[in-house]
């Protein structure tokens, strides 16, 4: 496996990445709607949208390829994230990175391959960290152009606002179902105030310090026989 401590910092990089709460979740179409742009443009028989965890990479998205991960340390991948830049090997024969590499000596005999970082902010904030490629590969060598090059570059930033999209959102449900519970412990316990008051025939009251605002519980209303939600100044109440 490539080592890339140094270079990237690898705890970080895998905390981004599980942040997402990606790996293994089902295919979804827009994913799958840019490996299969990714390949067209580039004519070739692969395209991948690929998550590299701590010992495979995970394929998000697949074009022309059926397992859904391989293990890293054959992973052209790991070698795209350790760089965090373009990666383009136009023969992957005559790079000694990857002429014995087994997707290269044995099927699916990738000759080239190209691959972006995709990039995403680490739990916490602070710089955008690689966790996968948008990658493409064939069984024959290819040269693609600048303009290609920069098209997959392009295609790659859609594909991490999308897994940003995916984290916020995550993280807005999140929010909005703690809001919810802490609002139910709330009602819980304002039930529960309401029912030791009534037992004991004791109640309750709360002064606002700043608007001078003052709330009576439903049994204090009843013990000075006033309709509950009748609105007290406080000089008044004191006089009870």
């Amino acid at each position: 496996m490539v080592n890339i401590t140094g270079i990237v910092d690898e705890v970080a990089r895998l905390d981004a990445l599980r942040a997402l709460d990606m790996l293994d979740t089902p295919p979804e179409a827009e994913f799958d709607a840019i490996a299969a742009g990714a390949r067209h443009l580039f004519g070739c028989k692969f395209a991948f949208v690929s998550l590299v965890d701590a010992d495979r990479q995970w394929f998000k998205a697949a074009c022309g390829l059926e397992p859904s991960e391989t293990p890293r340390d054959v992973s052209f991948c790991t070698h795209t994230i350790a760089a965090d830049d373009l990666l383009v090997i136009a023969d992957t024969r005559e790079d000694p990175r990857f002429a014995t590499n087994p997707m290269v000596a044995e099927t699916p005999f990738v000759r080239f391959y190209a691959g972006v970082p995709l990039r995403v902010t680490p739990p916490g904030g602070g710089a955008s960290l690689p966790i996968g490629t948008l990658c493409v590969a064939d069984d024959k060598p290819q040269d693609p152009t600048r303009e290609k090059l920069e098209i997959l570059a392009g295609m790659a930033r859609v594909v991490e606002a999308l897994l940003e999209a995916r984290r916020t959102s995550k993280e807005n449900l999140q929010l909005a179902l703690d809001r919810q519970e802490a609002l139910a412990d709330m009602a819980r316990t304002h039930r529960l105030l309401q029912h030791a008051e009534r037992m004991a025939r004791i109640g309750s009251w709360r002064l606002e310090l700043e608007s001078g605002q003052l709330h009576w519980s439903d049994q204090t209303y009843t013990i000075h026989g006033l309709a509950p939600g009748s609105r007290e100044q406080l000089d008044t109440a004191m006089q009870f």
